[in-house]
């Protein structure tokens, strides 16, 4: 029984790595079906309840990841407000997403103080008070710092975010 159970564990294996191999193109289709489909097939087999749950979180990030990167160079959503005029005049903005209940938020709001220095046009946008701004941002976490020039999305980066990177990436729009 329990050969049974590893053979199907490796079968399982195999094929997500085939599907790795056979959708280059289809970069969701490995974040959503074959990396799970692996993680979870590698707990299993391994009998390791941590392989699975750092596996998940790796997933999760690795999805963040690829949602943001998904979102660059993409036309900045309509919104009203400051923001919305300041995307819609095509003015340079920092799209700032924070919760007041995140501890990252705090660090976060720290350096983006700094930046601020060299930056003017920063909206701060609390997800819990906006939640139509941050959803039409696609927000999932916070904090969320989304560089727009010329109403579209140059950069979008999930987490606390360096002060130099922010400022390199400001260098390019």
């Amino acid at each position: 029984m329990k050969k049974i159970k590893i053979k199907q564990h490796i079968i399982t294996i195999y094929l997500a790595i085939i599907l790795l191999i056979l959708t280059p193109l289809y970069p969701i289709v490995i974040l959503l079906i074959v990396l799970p489909l692996i993680v979870i097939s590698l707990a299993i087999h391994f009998k390791k309840k941590t392989i699975g749950i750092i596996g998940i979180f790796l997933v999760l990030r690795l999805i963040l990841w690829f949602r943001s990167w998904s979102k660059k160079g993409k036309p900045a959503p309509k919104v009203g407000g400051k923001l919305g005029t300041l995307i819609d005049k095509g003015e340079n903005v920092i799209a700032y997403f924070y919760s007041p209940a995140c501890g990252a938020c705090n660090i976060q709001e720290k350096i983006l103080n700094k930046v601020q220095k060299n930056f003017s046009n920063i909206i701060r946008i609390n997800v819990t008070r906006e939640t139509s701004v941050a959803k039409n941002f696609g927000i999932m976490g916070t904090p969320t710092t989304v560089l727009i020039k010329n109403s579209k999305i140059q950069e979008y980066f999930v987490g606390v975010t360096s002060e130099s990177k922010i400022l390199n990436s400001l260098g390019h729009i």
